[in-house]
C-alpha cells in the first residue's frame, strides 16, 4: 500500500516537473520569440530612420544646388557680375581654342568690362558708406557675412567694411589690367569690316536688355541707393567711356595696320 502512494505520489511529482518544464520552455520560447521580434522592429525601425535620413539629405543637397544655382541666376543681375562672365569667357575661348578672332568681338568684350567696371568703382567708393555696412549685406548678401564668419574671427561690420573695400579695389584693378591687356588681343584679331558700328549696335543690344528687360536701375535702386539722376549719370558715363574706348582700339588698330603696310612697302 505504501509502495502504491509512493509510486503516485512520484508520479505526480514527476508530471508536475514535467509541467513546470514544459511551461519555462514555453516562457524562453515566448521570451526568444518576442526579443527576436523586438529585434526585427528596432532593425526595421532603425532602417526606416536611415532611409529617412539620407532621404532628408538627399533634399537637402538638391535644395542647396538649387540655392547656389538661384544665387548665381540672381547675381547675374548685377552688371559687373556679367561683363565679368562674358571676359572670363572670351579670354578662355581666346587663349585656349582660337586667338585670331573678329575684332569686334575684342572692342565689345574689353569695351563693356572696361567701362562697367569702371564706372561701376566709381559709383560703389561714392556709396561707399552704404556697402560697407553689416545690415547692408544682412539684408541683400547674407552668405557674404555667413561665409567669412566660418573663416575669420571678425565682426559682421569689420567683414562688411573689408568686403566693400576689396569690392571697390577689385572692379578698379580689373577695369585697368583689361585696358593693358587689350592691346594684344587688337593686334593678333582678324580685322573685320564695320568693326565699330557692330561694336556699338552690341553694346546698345546689351545696354537694351539690361534697362528695359533687367530693370538694371530697380536693382541698384534697392542695393546701392541710386537716385534716378544717379543711375542716368552713371549710364551716360558707361556709354561715353565705352565710346572712347571705340576710338581707342580702332586707332591701335590701324597701328597693326600701318606698320604692316610699311612692311609690305
Amino acid at each position: 500500500m505504501e509502495t502504491i502512494k509512493e509510486d503516485i505520489t512520484k508520479e505526480i511529482g514527476e508530471k508536475e516537473a514535467k509541467e513546470e518544464q514544459e511551461a519555462k520552455e514555453e516562457n524562453e520560447a515566448k521570451e526568444a520569440k518576442e526579443a527576436k521580434e523586438a529585434k526585427e522592429a528596432k532593425e526595421a525601425k532603425e532602417e526606416k530612420e536611415a532611409k529617412e535620413a539620407k532621404e532628408e539629405k538627399e533634399a537637402k543637397e538638391i535644395k542647396e544646388t538649387y540655392s547656389y544655382i538661384q544665387l548665381i541666376i540672381e547675381a547675374h543681375k548685377l552688371l559687373c557680375i556679367q561683363v565679368v562672365t562674358i571676359f572670363i569667357i572670351s579670354l578662355l575661348y581666346i587663349n585656349c581654342y582660337d586667338d585670331n578672332i573678329y575684332d569686334f568681338i575684342i572692342y565689345f568684350c574689353f569695351g563693356l568690362v572696361i567701362s562697367i567696371l569702371f564706372v561701376a568703382s566709381l559709383v560703389l567708393i561714392k556709396k561707399f558708406n552704404i556697402i560697407s555696412r553689416e545690415q547692408h549685406y544682412k539684408k541683400y548678401a547674407p552668405y557674404v557675412l555667413d561665409f567669412f564668419k566660418k573663416y575669420i574671427n571678425f565682426s559682421g561690420e569689420n567683414i562688411a567694411f573689408l568686403y566693400a573695400l576689396v569690392s571697390c579695389v577689385i572692379h578698379l584693378l580689373l577695369s585697368i589690367m583689361a585696358l593693358l591687356y587689350v592691346k594684344k588681343y587688337i593686334k593678333t584679331s582678324k580685322k573685320s569690316n564695320y568693326a565699330l558700328l557692330i561694336s556699338a549696335l552690341l553694346f546698345m543690344a546689351y545696354a537694351y536688355i539690361n534697362v528695359y528687360v533687367n530693370d538694371i536701375f530697380k536693382v541698384y535702386t534697392n542695393t546701392l541707393q541710386l537716385t534716378r539722376n544717379e543711375y542716368n549719370i552713371s549710364l551716360f558715363s558707361m556709354t561715353v567711356t565705352y565710346s572712347g574706348l571705340l576710338y581707342y582700339f580702332e586707332t591701335i588698330k590701324n597701328e597693326k595696320a600701318d606698320l604692316l603696310n610699311k612692311l609690305i612697302n
